[in-house]
């Protein structure tokens, strides 16, 4: 069941992430106004980029569903602290880097990479291997 709550909170993390990589690269005038920044770079609205990246925590939740349920990992650690905000702030490093956001593909491989190197960090007796949980995963749709 999505959880709506899981999502938006996934989707703030993801942010955070994102606002990360923005201090490294941003560039203020002598005003101290943002002469270069994540939305600069992006140039299509503030709201437009973090729908852009928001998209992505409802499949973040359907892989977590999927995972624990479906295949029956465990949390090893904090979800959000460990794949939410990595992927945030890839997803920044990569628009920064070629001046648009990711594919969808690209974007959802990230995810699930991220998502499989999370949930088999620590082996569990009887549990799928990554890459057996790699294949398991890719039947889900964004």
């Amino acid at each position: 069941m999505m959880n709506m709550q899981n999502i938006a909170c996934t989707a703030t993390f993801m942010a955070f992430g994102m606002y990360e990589v923005d201090t490294k690269y941003r560039e203020r005038g002598p005003d101290g106004i943002n002469t270069y920044d994540i939305y600069t770079v992006w140039g299509k609205g503030g709201i437009e980029l973090h729908l852009e990246l928001a998209q992505y925590a409802e499949f973040s939740e359907k892989l977590v569903d999927f995972i624990t349920t479906q295949c029956s990992f465990d949390f090893p650690g904090v979800y959000d602290y460990e794949v939410s905000e990595p992927f945030g702030a890839w997803f920044a490093e990569y628009l920064f880097e070629h001046g648009d956001t990711p594919s969808k593909f690209n974007a959802v491989e990230k995810l699930t990479e991220l998502a499989i190197e999370f949930f088999t960090q620590h082996p569990q007796p009887g549990a799928m291997s990554p890459l057996q949980l790699a294949f398991a995963i890719k039947g889900l749709k964004l």
